[in-house]
């Protein structure tokens, strides 16, 4: 998949990270923080936040969308330097 993005030209992520077990007991800003202390440019930081349902990772979905949602998050930002955005930034 990578050569064919890159043979089209194609604005892709390069580095992918984000991957939990989705415990609900898991502080998820800490997970988060470890994520962004680690990413680099390019880096696509998979998330599954939501409201509780009653799926298999729904309390997970729960604490994910607190922590978007808090002023951690935010800081956290300004903190590592990260500027979020929809789509890839050109280079």
């Amino acid at each position: 998949l990578h050569a064919e993005v890159e043979s089209q030209n194609i604005p892709h992520n390069e580095f992918f990270s984000g991957i939990y077990d989705f415990n609900p007991k898991v502080n998820y800003r800490t997970l988060f923080r470890q994520w962004l202390a680690n990413a680099v440019d390019s880096t696509l930081i998979m998330c599954h936040p939501g409201e509780f349902s009653n799926d298999c990772i729904g309390e997970a979905r729960s604490n994910e969308l607190e922590y978007f949602l808090s002023d951690g998050f935010q800081s956290d930002c300004r903190e590592y330097s990260i500027n979020l955005t929809t789509r890839p930034v050109a280079s």
